[in-house]
């Protein structure tokens, strides 16, 4: 009887974890993203040399680059905040304010500058064009590298397409694996979820508001 229940309760872990990686994982993965956006190259892609994880994730804006990059320049925690769950953030004691109006004091970024993501710091700014992309990465000397790139696509309706395309490599150990896949990354998805939603409505609302 016990061999039965521990078969059965094997089976369906078994089930539980194929459906998260086959299904849920790759909807985490390219949430947002149209196969061409997904199946693109972008700016840093050839800054990591082996990954162990990749994610691309878009939403569409109805406001032009323009309205949006100001958002961006100012991410980060003791900035404009990172447009998410404040709350839960601050939970972490990350003391998190998201701004719901542009900051003038901090559009001056540069190369080099740092978006601040927790007390260990973040990645560097590392590429910036204006209107067009961020490229964040934490630099090669690391055990634990990643590149995080804000990409700006204008539409031909006047809209934009805002994708986040983050990159990682983590040495592929079992404990690695397991904590990234299933706690990080769908910690990571529910965040970077509500970020763009929130650049979208605040870029939105100021535009609207200029317009």
């Amino acid at each position: 009887m016990a061999v039965r229940i521990l078969k059965t309760v094997g089976l369906i872990g078994l089930f539980v974890y194929l459906f998260y990686l086959i299904g849920l994982n790759l909807f985490f993965k390219r949430w947002g993203t149209t196969d061409r956006e997904w199946n693109a190259v972008y700016p840093g892609d050839s800054l990591l040399q082996s990954l162990t994880y990749s994610n691309i994730r878009a939403i569409t804006i109805r406001a032009p680059a323009s309205a949006i990059m100001p958002w961006l320049k100012q991410l980060g925690i003791r900035k404009a905040g990172l447009y998410s769950y404040d709350g839960l953030e601050n939970l972490l004691g990350l003391n998190v304010h998201s701004a719901d109006r542009i900051l003038p004091r901090y559009q001056h970024i540069r190369l080099g500058d740092t978006l601040l993501l927790g007390p260990m710091g973040g990645p560097r700014l590392v590429a910036i064009q204006e209107n067009r992309h961020l490229l964040f990465y934490t630099g090669a000397n690391q055990e634990f590298q990643n590149s995080w790139l804000f990409y700006l696509v204008p539409q031909p309706d006047g809209s934009t397409r805002l994708l986040t395309v983050y990159r990682m490599y983590y040495p592929p150990t079992v404990a690695n694996f397991v904590i990234w896949r299933m706690v990080t990354e769908p910690a990571h998805f529910i965040m970077e979820w509500k970020m763009l939603r929130g650049i979208r409505d605040r870029a939105e609302k100021n535009h609207r508001t200029r317009s």
